[in-house]
């Protein structure tokens, strides 16, 4: 197991891929003829990167893949390297004008047990979709503290296709989505011989704009049954036209529902949609929107149509300290909406109080009654 150092201000690609003589592409490091090797931690140097990648590694259960944005620089400085600071800008572009049409960012068919963490990718016009086209027979993938951009031609930022009857154990954590058109997360199943367990958990995330956030669609597949396992946690939705989604035939039904909990609807057209009742199990969620659900149950915790107090740069404007968009305000009725299965930390990390509240982010109040103030730095 070693590490693997990328770098597209200092590097070459014929260089060994060390932290001071780094690899110059990502595509050398994990692409068709890879430097790196299963179990292997690839570490990409804070600049811009032009480029589509296929994953050449196979990594195992044994011999996981990591790939890390190396933000704080961190990491090439603990090797020796300069230790530059700043956003690993991973863009399906070839310059400025020009899209690439021939795959997406990443592209890992049939490629399991691999972290992708703390990338910014700006989606390409190619593959099923723009940032990361997951695809045929895969498992135990997160994604973690990423944010996407996607595409104005494909439909999805986050494709998430595999053979019916299968576990994915795909893991989203603490990202970021924006688009103007199309899924965000879009977890493609089948019907089968029996109800399965996908196991995908979509958690600490803000969604902005697109046709849908998470959607678990109707793909390919024979049975009379269909998947289930997939859990929205805490997260927040921003004009997005319909946040979660269940595609499964109206006559099919689910003994475990799909589960959203804890999440912020903010002006969508439909809230929540499942084929019929059975498919979507929600509670605990603030959902403000034209339809709040179709053929969906409300929670016993739930509520509809709460005031959207919170913040959208509003320190631009009063002067005051820039803090998280989509933070609650102080008289956000989401500060009083607790529920007790909330992950421990936040999108930025910060340690949930003990009484959480919904969505993305929270506005911790300590018992002094001080606001603890997420400052952006310039």
């Amino acid at each position: 197991m070693a590490n693997v150092y990328v770098s597209s201000s200092r590097g070459s690609d014929a260089n060994p891929g060390t932290a001071t003589s780094p690899l110059l592409t990502i595509g050398k490091a994990i692409g068709g003829t890879p430097v790196a090797a299963a179990g292997d931690t690839v570490y990409i140097e804070p600049g811009i990167y032009r480029e589509v990648v296929t994953l050449g590694v196979s990594p195992s259960s044994g011999s996981p893949l990591t790939i890390i944005g190396d933000g704080t620089g961190a990491n090439f400085a603990a090797a020796g390297g300069p230790g530059i600071t700043g956003t690993v800008d991973w863009r399906g572009w070839t310059d400025d004008a020009t899209p690439i049409t021939t795959s997406a960012c990443l592209f890992a068919n049939n490629k399991s047990f691999f972290t992708l963490q703390g990338v910014k990718m700006i989606g390409s016009h190619g593959g099923n979709a723009s940032c990361l086209d997951l695809n045929g027979a895969w498992s135990d993938v997160a994604i973690l503290d990423c944010i996407f951009l996607g595409s104005i031609v494909k439909p999805y930022i986050l494709w998430a296709g595999r053979t019916p009857g299968s576990a994915m154990n795909f893991t989203v954590k603490r990202c970021d989505f924006l688009t103007g058109q199309g899924y965000c997360i879009d977890v493609r199943v089948g019907l089968y011989s029996s109800e399965y367990n996908v196991n995908v958990l979509v958690q600490n995330c803000r969604f902005l704009g697109g046709t849908g956030g998470v959607r678990v669609a109707n793909a390919a597949g024979t049975g009379s049954y269909f998947a289930t396992g997939v859990t929205v946690q805490s997260c927040s939705f921003f004009l997005t036209n319909t946040p979660f989604s269940v595609t499964a035939p109206a006559g099919v039904n689910l003994a475990a529902p799909c589960v959203i909990s804890g999440c912020y609807i903010n002006q969508a057209v439909t809230g929540l949609s499942g084929g019929n009742t059975t498919h979507i199990a929600e509670d605990y969620n603030i959902v403000y929107a034209t339809t709040p659900r179709a053929s969906v149950n409300i929670g016993a915790h739930s509520t509809t149509n709460a005031a959207p107090a919170f913040n959208l740069d509003d320190g631009r404007i009063s002067g005051g300290i820039p803090r998280p968009f989509g933070e609650p305000m102080t008289t956000s009725p989401l500060l009083a909406f607790g529920y007790g299965a909330a992950p421990a930390d936040d999108l930025y990390g910060q340690t949930r109080p003990g009484a959480p509240s919904n969505g993305a982010l929270e506005r911790d109040v300590f018992p002094s009654g001080s606001i603890n103030i997420y400052q952006i730095e310039a």
